[in-house]
């Protein structure tokens, strides 16, 4: 199916924004690290090896949409594969006029989101196990999920719902490619992580945003 694709090369001003946001949230995502760190011990959230620095930089990854604007036509969105609350918790506590579900078909580790959630006083978020396809989502909904899924596979699972609008952190070549074998009617956005050499966390990375066409 010919679905249009807009790339967009996204500088390293962007990341330099979602740096200042992180400091703007400083203590309460340092206090999301250390609790993610706690309960990584207890249940296999992230690598048992990662460093915190490693950790911190997932967290600024997770925070680049907010300046490249893409929450903006959202006002609840559901974290799918969330894992550990990521990319959802700390996009909750950096838009806490948004509303967040932390969405994984592991129950272990919605359990512990739940009590991150609950140690961070983050009112706007919740936790829901099960798989997304039998999540009861509200109209206007946006999805995200940070490399939990293939494109294909997500959209097999939220196919029938009114979904309008799916956001994915994936390597920027395997986006373009996944996208392309599409077989539903949609449009997207690529945006094209451009942060040069001195940042190789993000290289190759990339956020494919898909909407519905009209």
């Amino acid at each position: 199916m010919n679905n249009t694709l807009k790339i967009i090369n996204v500088s390293r001003e962007t990341l330099i924004e979602a740096r200042n946001i992180y400091k703007t949230y400083f203590d309460d995502l340092e206090n999301y690290i250390d609790e993610l760190l706690w309960w990584n011990k207890k249940v296999n959230l992230v690598s048992r090896n990662v460093s915190r620095e490693t950790i911190r930089e997932h967290v600024v990854h997770s925070l680049i949409v907010i300046p490249l604007g893409i929450l903006n036509e959202r006002y609840e969105w559901i974290d799918t594969g969330s894992g550990g609350g990521l990319p959802g918790i700390p996009l909750a506590i950096a838009r806490p006029e948004s509303q967040w579900i932390m969405n994984d078909i592991v129950s272990k580790k919605v359990v512990a989101v739940k009590q991150m959630i609950h140690k961070l006083n983050l009112i706007n978020a919740e936790g829901e196990a099960g798989d997304v396809k039998h999540i009861e989502l509200n109209p206007g909904t946006g999805i995200i999920t940070k490399h939990a899924f293939s494109v294909s596979d997500l959209f097999d699972l939220i196919g029938e719902k009114l979904w309008e609008q799916v956001v994915f952190y994936k390597g920027a070549d395997e986006s373009k490619i996944e996208y392309e074998e599409l077989n539903i009617s949609v449009k997207g956005d690529l945006y094209k992580f451009d942060f040069g050499k001195n940042e190789p966390f993000y290289k190759g990375k990339g956020i494919l945003v898909i909407e519905r066409n009209e």
